[in-house]
């Protein structure tokens, strides 16, 4: 697989709290290589939501992150994940976990993730 990003962290959505805030599990540092990419206006279609809602489209191998000691699918809807691009800011930029696809293509299985800025 082709890529352009590294994900540095998962944290993780373990419920609410008493006022009803969400309680967050800040993630192990990892480094699992992905590709990603801007959520073409097809998979917003499919999708049903909007360009302010799901602004990207991370590609991520299963493989790799059982091999950074994750347990499948390692993240779900509401998570946040903590993205490198390659050539641009090394620290990340934090990421909301809109939804998720598991796909397989052949030998390559993989989870489309989507995204939006938080």
């Amino acid at each position: 697989m082709l890529t352009n990003a590294t994900v540095l962290r998962i944290d993780s959505n373990s419920g609410a709290d008493a006022t009803g805030s969400a309680i967050r599990v800040i993630g192990a540092a990892i480094a699992v290589r992905c590709f990603v990419d801007a959520v073409s206006n097809s998979q917003r279609w499919s999708l049903g939501v909007t360009s302010s809602e799901v602004t990207q489209a991370a590609y991520i191998e299963k493989a790799q992150l059982v091999a950074a000691g994750l347990s499948l699918p390692g993240f779900a809807a509401g998570d946040k994940l903590l993205i490198a691009i390659d050539g641009e800011d090394p620290t990340g930029t934090l990421q909301a976990v809109v939804t998720t696809k598991d796909r397989q293509m052949g030998a390559l299985a993989h989870f489309e993730v989507f995204l939006k800025p938080v």
